[in-house]
């Protein structure tokens, strides 16, 4: 689901200048430390981000999870931020997974050839894809596949953040995440 809104985008880049990702804002081109400000945050994180091995045949990869109690049910809305700090996002497949086992690609190699995700909103109803946008990513996206693929769902439960990292030679942090359920 690769869609550009030509019309939006100029407006929604520069409104990605003045937005704070989440309410929380902060971020800027480190990526580093801190946490998400979400109705649901991690606590297990930070989390380092395996390579990939010398022949790119095994991913590297990491899972956060949180457990979710008392959010509305059943979902009508999901929202994700992250805070990654890796050294060449094109190298990062990133799925959110629902209590249910609903798994949404939300990033796929992405990115330029830069770094970070820092404190990235991933919105269905976000004004540009994160396909389209450069890193270090800060603002909010549509992500790659929607999330409203949760919609109808019992939010109650774990979700899981996976992170792989598919290609040799970089690395990074899984340094926090959270989900805002509607």
């Amino acid at each position: 689901m690769k869609k550009l809104f030509p019309l939006a985008l100029v407006a929604a880049m520069a409104m990605l200048m003045f937005i704070p990702a989440c309410g929380g804002g902060g971020g800027g081109g480190g990526g580093g430390g801190g946490t998400v400000t979400a109705d649901y945050v991690s606590t297990d994180t930070p989390l380092s981000i395996p390579d990939s091995n010398s022949s790119e045949t095994v991913p590297g990869s990491v899972s956060s999870n949180m457990l979710v109690t008392g959010a509305p049910n059943p979902v009508s809305k999901v929202t994700l931020t992250i805070n990654i700090a890796h050294t060449f996002t094109p190298d990062l497949w990133i799925y959110l997974i629902s209590p249910s086992s609903t798994s949404v690609l939300v990033s796929w190699m992405n990115g330029g050839g830069g770094a970070n995700y820092s404190y990235t909103t991933f919105d269905d109803a976000a004004a540009v894809g994160i396909w389209v946008a450069d890193n270090p990513f800060s603002g909010t996206y549509i992500p790659d596949d929607l999330l409203s693929a949760f919609n109808g769902e019992d939010p109650i439960g774990v979700w899981t953040l996976t992170v792989q990292d598919v290609l040799y030679w970089d690395t990074g942090t899984l340094n926090s995440w959270g989900i805002n359920i509607n």
